[in-house]
């Protein structure tokens, strides 16, 4: 049987809140509409057992999802860092997805999360570095924005209704450990139905149709799938099977379907030991190829 079983819920409660599942073989999280999330372990060798240095976080009370690489000294930093963002997200008052503001307000609440956010920076160790690409989503008088912190080789792609893909990271070195403040720090309109990407410096080992730009492919997928099924769909369509790659982290999100929840979940950045067992279930039949719904009121909750 998976670990954590789903707690009962009524129908009129499911309807009220998204409803977040999760497979856990997969390492699959969906959200119906909103969002999808995929993580999978590299490989560079016949056994390895290095742990999975890509993390994600998502946090539907705050409208924030991120994802972080490790560098290879040590795999749980990303999951140490977006750990604090989690803690940070929880005391962060006076701010939620019903929410709508105006410019001023807006700007105000961008100075107060990124002086939060770079509280979170400094509890890196200088030679435990990692990346972080996040955006936390608000709602304005003119519209979904979203607050962009940017940091080293991960990136963001905003995928457009018309199949065009637009990336709105900078690409940089700047590693957190080593930097204290953020590399990329921006307000960004979010048109009507477009899509995000989030997604770690794996997405390079994806291997799409022969002469097709990487992200104008995943892009025209991206559009045309629901955000919990791009998610998939990418690295089940075009991983490189039987081959050495590195890990991969990644989030697709729809902004207008947004809605408040409580969910607020933490995957991979796993330790070399977490890694092994989790190979070792997963080829004992432990973890099944299905999906389970995670109780959206269950609070923080971090997955291997």
């Amino acid at each position: 049987m998976p670990p954590n079983p789903p707690a009962r819920r009524t129908a009129g409660e499911r309807a009220a809140k998204p409803v977040v599942s999760y497979n856990f073989l997969k390492r699959s999280l969906r959200i119906p509409g909103l969002a999808g999330v995929r993580l999978r372990a590299g490989s560079f060798g016949p056994h390895n057992h290095s742990g999975l240095g890509d993390c994600v976080l998502i946090d539907l009370g705050k409208n924030f999802f991120a994802v972080s690489d490790s560098s290879d000294r040590d795999s749980t930093t990303s999951r140490k860092l977006l750990s604090e963002f989690a803690t940070m997200l929880a005391g962060f008052s006076g701010f939620g997805p019903r929410r709508t503001y105006s410019s001023e307000a807006l700007e105000r609440l961008k100075r107060r999360f990124v002086r939060a956010g770079e509280k979170a920076l400094e509890t890196i160790p200088y030679f435990e570095s990692c990346t972080l690409t996040a955006v936390l989503i608000t709602r304005t008088h003119d519209g979904l924005r979203a607050l962009l912190l940017h940091s080293g080789d991960s990136f963001l792609l905003m995928c457009g209704p018309d199949g065009r893909a637009r990336q709105l990271t900078q690409n940089n070195f700047w590693m957190i450990g080593r930097a204290k403040q953020f590399y990329q720090i921006d307000l960004l309109e979010l048109p009507a139905g477009a899509s995000l990407l989030l997604a770690t410096d794996g997405f390079s080992d994806l291997v799409f149709p022969e002469g097709r730009d990487r992200r104008a492919a995943a892009a025209d997928l991206v559009g045309r799938l629901a955000p919990e099924q791009a998610a998939d769909a990418l690295v089940d369509r075009f991983d490189r099977k039987g081959e050495r790659v590195d890990d991969l982290g990644l989030c697709v999100i729809r902004p207008e379907a947004l809605k408040a929840g409580r969910a607020r979940i933490l995957i991979g950045g796993t330790t070399r030991a977490e890694e092994k067992t989790f190979e070792e279930k997963s080829l004992k039949g432990y973890y099944r190829d299905e999906y389970t719904v995670l109780e959206d009121g269950a609070g923080f909750m971090t997955i291997p």
